[in-house]
C-alpha cells in the first residue's frame, strides 16, 4: 500500500491562544520531530493542568478508553499507549481494570510525567514517524489520542498500527476533525479495503471540549 502523504495546509482549529499548541500546530502536516520533541519537552510540567482546564476541556482520553471497552477489549488485554505523553489516557486505562499497559512517546520529559501516574508497565521513546520498534502481532489493543493532529504524525502511521496489534485486536485513534481527509480517512479506507482492517466506528466527538474542538474516534479491529 502506497503512503498517503500529509497535507501542509495552514491549520484553523483552536488552540484557545495557548502558545505550545499555537507553536505545534502551525508546524502544519507531520511536523519535525525534534521541534516537536522540543516544545513537548518545554510543555510536559505543565501539560496536564494546562490542556485539561476550561479553555480546553480535554476530552479525548476518556472518549477513547470508552470507545476500546465498548470494542470488547478485556482488562487483562496487552495494551499500547502510542503517543502517551503525561498518561493520561494510561490513567483512564488503569481506572478501567488495564493492567498491562506499556506506553510510547516522542517527549523524554512527557514520559517522566507519565512514569508518575503508574498506569504503565514499560515506557520509551518512540519516534511515531518512523517504524514503532516492536515485532508484528504483539498487542490485543492500541490507543492513540493527541497525537493525529496538526504538525504531529501523517496517516501512515495508521498501517504501523495495524502491523503491531494481533488478529482481532483493537485500534482507537483520535483524528483531530480538521485533518480527517488530509489523508487519514483514505488511510482508513485503503486499509478496509486491503482486508487488513474492519472499521468498526469513525464518530466526530468532543476533544478539546472547552475550545469547541472536536476529532473522530477511529475504531478498528484487525482481520
Amino acid at each position: 500500500m502506497a503512503p498517503v502523504a500529509a497535507s501542509r495546509k495552514p491549520a484553523t482549529t483552536n488552540t484557545s491562544g495557548h502558545p505550545a499548541l499555537t507553536a505545534l500546530y502551525q508546524l502544519g502536516g507531520e511536523g519535525d520531530p525534534k521541534i516537536v520533541e522540543g516544545i513537548y519537552d518545554q510543555w510536559a510540567s505543565s501539560y496536564d493542568s494546562d490542556i485539561l482546564g476550561d479553555d480546553h476541556g480535554y476530552v479525548g482520553p476518556q472518549t477513547a478508553v470508552r470507545a476500546l471497552v465498548r470494542a470488547g477489549v478485556t482488562p487483562l488485554s496487552h495494551i499500547l499507549d502510542a503517543g502517551c505523553g503525561t498518561g493520561l489516557v494510561g490513567v483512564y486505562l488503569a481506572q478501567a481494570g488495564y493492567v498491562e499497559v506499556d506506553g510510547i512517546d516522542l517527549s523524554p520529559a512527557m514520559l517522566k510525567q507519565a512514569e508518575k501516574t503508574n498506569s504503565y508497565k514499560a515506557l520509551k521513546t518512540v519516534d511515531l514517524t518512523r517504524n514503532i520498534p516492536v515485532p508484528d502481532a504483539v498487542y490485543d489493543g492500541l490507543t492513540c489520542v493527541g497525537t493525529l493532529t496538526h504538525g504531529h504524525v501523517g496517516p501512515r502511521v495508521l498501517n504501523e498500527f495495524v502491523r503491531v496489534v494481533k488478529p482481532n485486536g483493537v485500534i482507537v485513534a483520535t483524528v483531530l476533525e480538521d485533518i480527517w481527509d488530509d489523508g487519514f480517512e483514505a488511510e482508513t479506507q485503503q486499509l478496509a479495503k486491503d482486508k487488513k482492517v474492519d472499521i468498526l466506528g469513525m464518530d466526530i466527538e468532543p476533544y478539546r471540549a472547552g475550545a469547541g474542538v472536536c476529532a473522530r474516534t477511529l475504531v478498528m479491529r484487525r482481520r
